[in-house]
């Protein structure tokens, strides 16, 4: 975490040098370069920079011509599967006559996703070309399957989401297989819960474990303690249901710590 601060600082320091000081920057500045790289958050714009993974353009020009883009407030899981649902309901008033006509209604269009192909959940330059669905959170490694919105976009499911399930049978011609792929730059948020006998320290020896052979990027910690016994719940950014095993791996073998498990959602 020190190391990637550290690279943070330096990648906000060139930007700051490259539009002339920090206060330069402003909010629609900084838009306006996350829109030109294709990076949501700021975070990731100073390491990319920072890293080399990323380069700063030749003239200010080509940062100040960008037109900022504005994600839609995205409504909550009922109303967007309702409006879907009532989109699916939806049907053309004319009808496709003859072998030519059903031929090219079969073709898929361009930008448009094959449902009969198996979609690649890839990631590119901090983008990613899916949508990880919070009702049931996946991880890379978990059986999933794509469900195609509205918006053309793929949004993944567990296989065991209720929600996934339901989704199935009612709209079973927006579903696609799904393939994951290697994430390096994107990582996914995980809960990892464990509990055990309290006693001092127990924390730091967790921690410390972690912090073996590793670099673990944890979000939060959460621990209470009653009567002798502590609960806790880490939550840490991974790429892959690997790492979150690792991790359990680890915490399991701290003395005092009696369970441990990914969290499911």
């Amino acid at each position: 975490r020190r190391q990637r601060r550290r690279i943070c600082e330096s990648g906000q320091k060139m930007l700051e040098e490259f539009v002339g000081g920090p206060e330069q920057l402003d909010n629609t500045l900084y838009n306006k370069t996350l829109n030109y790289y294709k990076v949501e958050k700021r975070e990731d714009l100073h390491y990319g920079l920072g890293s080399g993974e990323l380069k700063l353009p030749d003239s200010m020009d080509k940062l100040l011509k960008q037109r900022e883009s504005v994600e839609p407030k995205q409504d909550n899981l009922f109303v967007r599967y309702m409006k879907q649902a009532m989109s699916g309901f939806k049907k053309t008033s004319e009808e496709n006559k003859g072998a030519d006509a059903e031929v090219a209604v079969s073709q898929v269009k361009p930008g448009e996703i094959d449902r009969k192909a198996v979609y690649k959940l890839k990631e590119v330059n901090f983008k990613k070309n899916f949508i990880v669905a919070s009702c049931c959170n996946p991880l890379p490694g978990d059986e999933v399957f794509g469900f195609i919105t509205d918006k053309n976009e793929v949004e993944v499911h567990k296989r065991s989401c209720e929600t996934g399930i339901k989704l199935k049978s009612r709209f079973g011609e927006r579903i696609v297989a799904t393939e994951w792929g290697d994430y390096k730059q994107y990582s996914f948020l995980s809960s990892i819960v464990f509990s055990g006998i309290d006693r001092i320290g127990i924390l730091n020896a967790i921690l410390s474990k972690l912090a073996e052979e590793i670099v673990v990027n944890i979000k939060s910690v959460n621990v209470t303690s009653k009567d002798g016994i502590f609960e806790g719940v880490f939550n840490v950014h991974v790429h892959s249901v690997e790492d979150v095993n690792v991790l359990i791996s680890k915490i399991a073998k701290v003395d005092g710590v009696t369970t441990v498990h990914r969290a499911l959602i």
